[in-house]
């Protein structure tokens, strides 16, 4: 298998997996859209499986790079394609990284219509910076050890976490905006983020600790 490059318009039916030594590269202006059913790939977490079951999965075992600009942003989640219906939006599963990602990048990108727009699992260590990730059931999960830095984001209206961590994670989780949503930053399951400089607005609560968060420097 060969390194794949995305530009210009795709819709997926099913899961795409990236597997382990593989790069898929994402150019600016790309839009990407799923199919709201068809996986055969789900990943199995310590909780709330039933979120992402079933659904259309990006699943990152190599390396994902969304190298989007801040005028040509790359957009994934929307729009079905469908011409005869060309505002209709399928929901569904969304990014999981698996394994250690350590070339993986995420920047000016939009995710949206799913049930959790970015899994962390397995030691992942992507970084997530100057994206939006808006619309979902939860916005991200990280579990099992995985420490993605999660840096200059725009974390909206996600309808029940905005952040969760769980089970030995360990994110950096700094200069976020986050707004809307049940819980803005979740600790569970002696999970240790680092929580600093970010702005919280808009949400029933703003940071929920059932676990032991290294340092609290600042949420604005």
């Amino acid at each position: 298998m060969e390194n794949e490059v995305w530009t210009g318009k795709a819709f997926i039916t099913g899961d795409v997996v990236i597997p382990e030594g593989i790069t898929l590269t994402v150019l600016p202006g790309t839009s990407i859209a799923f199919s709201g059913d068809g996986s055969d790939n789900d990943v199995e977490t310590a909780i709330l499986n039933e979120l992402w079951l079933g659904k259309s999965n990006l699943l990152v075992k190599g390396d994902l790079r969304i190298q989007g600009e801040e005028d040509r942003r790359v957009i994934i989640g929307g729009p079905s394609f469908d011409p005869n219906n060309p505002t209709s939006v399928n929901w569904w599963g969304g990014i999981i990284f698996e394994g250690l990602n350590v070339g993986s990048l995420i920047e000016y990108a939009e995710i949206r219509y799913t049930d959790v727009a970015l899994v962390f699992t397995d030691s992942s260590l992507p970084w997530i910076v100057n994206r939006t990730i808006a619309n979902n059931d939860v916005g991200i999960m990280s579990f099992d050890f995985s420490s993605p830095r999660i840096i200059g984001n725009t974390i909206d209206k996600n309808i029940l976490w905005d952040i969760s961590c769980y089970d030995f994670s360990f994110p950096m989780i700094s200069e976020n905006s986050i707004k809307g949503g049940e819980v803005g930053i979740g600790c569970q399951d002696s999970s240790f983020p680092i929580i600093r400089y970010n702005e919280l607005a808009d949400i029933d609560i703003l940071v929920q600790d059932r676990s032991n968060p290294i340092t609290t420097l600042q949420t604005d």
